[in-house]
């Protein structure tokens, strides 16, 4: 809670016009609360630019939402290639290199950006790569759809979620063949 005080004290002082909209996950830590609350400010940073617009540009501050735009540009890159090589994992379902650069991609940014996390993801653990039981984790499947992917018929996602304690509490769903980007949490969903 102190850290989104000095987030919007710090909003309070310029003259650019914004619209927040806040996930609240965060405000279970217990933070030490400062004594000038009403004029502690924070740096903001730099936003990530999700969707550049005329009127309006969609920015976040949530890593998810980059990695899940980059990798849905991993697998656009070999969608739109000309012929997509296609193997079979020991369940005898369809892997393409679209699923192992997506998961690429994704495993290294949630590695780099929350390394005590771990990384549930389907390709890895198809390949007998299984992280140990922790009651926090990232469940990744980097190409929902490998079928759709394979008919060219744009009907496949990124999907990356976080559990704790067995329960889903925040996701990010993108849908990059029609560049749909779908965000859930405690306080609901929605799509950009």
């Amino acid at each position: 809670m102190t850290r989104a005080a000095g987030f919007y004290n710090t909003l309070l002082q310029s003259d650019d016009p914004a619209v927040v909209v806040e996930v609240l996950n965060a405000y279970r830590f217990k933070e030490k609360l400062p004594t000038n609350i009403g004029t502690f400010t924070v740096p903001l940073g730099v936003p990530e630019v999700l969707r550049e617009g005329c009127d309006v540009t969609v920015v976040t501050y949530g890593a998810c939402c980059r990695i899940a735009l980059d990798a849905g540009k991993a697998i656009l890159d070999v969608y739109e290639s000309e012929a997509v090589k296609v193997s079979q994992k020991d369940d005898k379902s369809p892997v393409t290199e679209a699923d192992t650069r997506a998961e690429a991609v994704i495993l290294a940014e949630l590695d780099k950006t929350f390394p005590d996390i771990a990384v549930v993801s389907e390709e890895a653990v198809a390949g007998g790569k299984k992280p140990e039981a922790r009651p926090k984790f990232f469940l990744v499947d980097p190409l929902d759809g490998t079928k759709e992917f394979i008919k060219r018929n744009g009907e496949f996602t990124v999907n990356i979620a976080l559990v704790d304690n067995g329960r889903a509490v925040a996701g990010v769903v993108f849908a990059p063949a029609i560049g749909k980007l779908y965000l859930g949490g405690p306080e609901g969903a929605f799509a950009q």
